[in-house]
């Protein structure tokens, strides 16, 4: 069997990286940017206020106070968008809106709320202000000329799509989401809209595949079921090949008569190992069929979900030049007892995570077989269990990483 990291490594390092492409910055959410960057231009471009009020000289209005106002000379009103027309000189000010320019001359803006009108040409100005804080935003305070602003590597989210239309790029070039092909394999898998009966199964692991694979903002690509039979899935695998970045299968990886997909990689492409140190997911399959990298993940829904989150997961962020392939793993304390055999294999329990004053708790999610699909539903992490001896106890600190 190969060890937990050794497997992990083998199948990054046959994740080939997707083509470029440029795509809308509206549609950029999730995507992984493939180049530096930068702005087009100084952010803000100019001095402007950051709220309603009046533009003033700050040594003006030092004196000011609620019973003994400042009276100032209102030389026009700025508003956003617009360019101030006169300079401010001392005994004078001019009316601003929120992110209008602040006009030559002005260095401080007073808060309308501080002031009372006296006239249709004056105003009142009652509480002195620090000259250009808080109310000034500085010309290039946030983002300077050519300054880079997003690295290569970068999953985009919300703000950094603002960014890009703030620096002046519409679109954004970005790795093309891998195909990821998902086949199914049994004599025994139904769909989900069939009755259940005495020895069927409903096809659950294409659907949490799916999940996952929309998750990692990739594409899922359904191949449906393929029966156990070696004509079947070899045709299955041979076509998925032409169309995919990765092929994923569940079932037909063990050493069963009917285990067809491993046979298949071992004599129609190439079997790069077979089995993993780890639980649930031993009998994990990863080879080639026409060049094309496939991971056999085994039948039970656990095994599948679990696979995915360790293998696929940083090898479809691979393909997509992510510069973060892993999720970030944190330090937790079980508030109870693993009770399950560990042997010496690496484990993954399915737990729930809680901050609490102290940092985070650990508490499974119940009966941790291969097969018990609602231990995934509850849960939000994944935790680890090194091969050990002895079922960890409470207490015990653990790694873990986020779900979702």
């Amino acid at each position: 069997m190969l060890e937990f990291q050794d497997a992990q490594r083998i199948i990054l390092e046959h994740a080939a990286p997707t083509p470029v492409e440029t795509v809308d910055i509206a549609r950029a959410l999730g995507r992984v940017l493939a180049q530096d960057m930068a702005s087009d231009a100084q952010i803000p471009v100019s001095d402007n206020s950051a709220m309603d009020g009046f533009a003033v000289r700050a040594a003006d209005v030092a004196d000011a106070a609620q019973n003994s106002p400042v009276r100032l000379a209102v030389l026009e009103t700025i508003a956003a968008g617009a360019v101030p027309t006169q300079s401010v000189a001392p005994g004078q000010c001019s009316r601003i809106m929120t992110g209008a320019v602040m006009p030559r001359g002005a260095d401080a803006v007073v808060m309308i709320e501080d002031t009372d009108p006296d006239g249709d040409a004056h105003v009142l100005i009652r509480k002195p202000v620090s000259e250009g804080k808080p109310n000034v935003r500085y010309a290039g305070e946030d983002v300077a000329q050519g300054e880079t602003v997003l690295r290569a590597g970068r999953v985009l989210r919300a703000a950094d799509l603002g960014m890009l239309a703030a620096t002046g790029h519409p679109t954004a070039p970005v790795a093309r989401r891998p195909v990821v092909g998902i086949l199914s394999t049994g004599d025994e898998i139904i769909t989900p809209d069939q009755p259940l009966t005495v020895g069927k199964v409903r096809n659950s692991n294409s659907y949490s595949l799916i999940g996952q694979i929309l998750a990692a903002n990739a594409t899922p690509l359904p191949l449906g079921i393929a029966a156990d039979t070696p004509g079947a899935v070899e045709a299955a695998l041979k076509a998925a090949a032409e169309k995919c970045d990765i092929i994923l299968t569940s079932g037909g990886v063990s050493m069963g008569d009917f285990d067809e997909v491993k046979k298949t990689i071992e004599t129609h492409g190439e079997l790069i190992f077979w089995q993993v140190r780890m639980k649930p997911g031993k009998p994990l399959t990863f080879g080639k069929i026409n060049g094309a990298p496939v991971v056999g993940l085994p039948g039970n829904p656990v095994s599948v979900m679990v696979g995915f989150e360790v293998f696929v997961r940083p090898a479809l962020m691979k393909m997509m030049g992510a510069s973060e392939l892993h999720k970030p793993r944190y330090k937790g304390v079980l508030d109870e007892d693993v009770r399950m055999r560990i042997g010496k294999r690496l484990v993954v329990v399915r737990a729930i995570a809680t901050l609490k004053d102290d940092g985070y708790h650990l508490n499974t999610t119940g009966p941790q077989g291969s097969g018990i699909l609602s231990s995934m539903v509850l849960a939000n992490c994944l935790a680890f269990v090194d091969a050990a001896a002895e079922p960890p106890k409470k207490g015990t600190s653990l790694e873990f990483f986020f779900l979702d």
